[in-house]
């Protein structure tokens, strides 16, 4: 083989970047093994130098999950109360008046009969056009 053992012996020098490490001068021994400290002995996260976590792909799930933050929750809440108030105050301007709790139901009560009216009439046609076919006839002959 050209890439084992002793053809490569001649090739060290030529290859050998470790006089132009920055700790090369500290370790006289350039042949010996450097032991490389385990941070953590857990495969699942990686957490970095700047203090960062990263997790295993499978365990994306739990990483992706947000917890109740009730200051950042409360926020979010009067923000959109403000909002609200603003586009109130606006069709108020307009000439809106508060819609009554008894009509709105009632109005949502009728459409959903109307509709409901209308599916039953959509399946009366669609069962009296299958009764049109008298005969099966096939729509491929091998």
């Amino acid at each position: 083989m050209v890439h084992e053992g002793a053809v490569l012996a001649e090739y060290v020098d030529y290859y050998d970047n470790s006089r132009s490490y920055p700790d090369a001068a500290d370790n006289p021994n350039l042949d010996e093994e450097v032991a490389v400290p385990e941070l953590d002995g857990s495969d699942y996260k990686l957490v970095l130098p700047s203090g960062v976590t990263i997790g295993h792909r499978s365990l994306m799930r739990f990483y992706k999950q947000s917890f109740y933050k009730p200051n950042r929750d409360m926020d979010l809440v009067l923000k959109k109360d403000k909002h609200l108030h603003k586009v109130l105050a606006s069709y108020r301007a307009l000439g809106w008046s508060q819609t009554d709790q008894r009509l709105a139901a009632k109005t949502a009560r009728d459409v959903h009969f109307l509709k409901r009216m209308q599916s039953k009439y959509m399946m009366k046609l669609g069962v009296k056009s299958n009764k049109l076919q008298t005969h099966f006839r096939q729509q491929i002959n091998y």
